[in-house]
């Protein structure tokens, strides 16, 4: 009898083993930021392009001015503008959420690229 309820311990052990990790398996992992966040803030970059407006500001490193002249107000928004070599003017935020949309720039009148990130938060 001793021996059964040892081996019935055992496996009850195991069992609860085995369902611990099962649990630590399964955490959730972080999720993906939403894909209409990122394609609202290249879609706003766009925009400022289009105008007319991203490229000199880009060219001069201004992140303020490209801050200022982005209009979305459902959402806090911060900009930097890279160059290649990942030198960035302007800083991220420190925010928990953060959703970046990246916009590449070859240059205002001459070969110059640039990356501008929007940051939303």
């Amino acid at each position: 009898m001793k021996g059964f309820v040892r081996m019935l311990e055992a496996v009850l052990a195991i069992f609860l083993i085995y369902g611990f990790l099962m649990v630590l398996s399964s955490a959730p992992e972080k999720a993906e930021a939403p894909q209409e966040l990122k394609l609202k803030a290249y879609e706003l970059l766009q925009g400022l392009d289009d105008a007319g407006v991203l490229r000199s500001l880009a060219a001069a490193n201004d992140y303020a001015a490209i801050n200022a002249a982005v209009d979305y107000s459902a959402k806090n928004h911060s900009v930097s503008v890279c160059e290649p070599d990942g030198t960035c003017h302007g800083s991220a935020p420190t925010a928990g959420d953060v959703w970046v949309g990246t916009y590449a720039l070859a240059g205002d009148s001459a070969y110059s690229p640039k990356l501008v990130k929007l940051y939303l938060y």
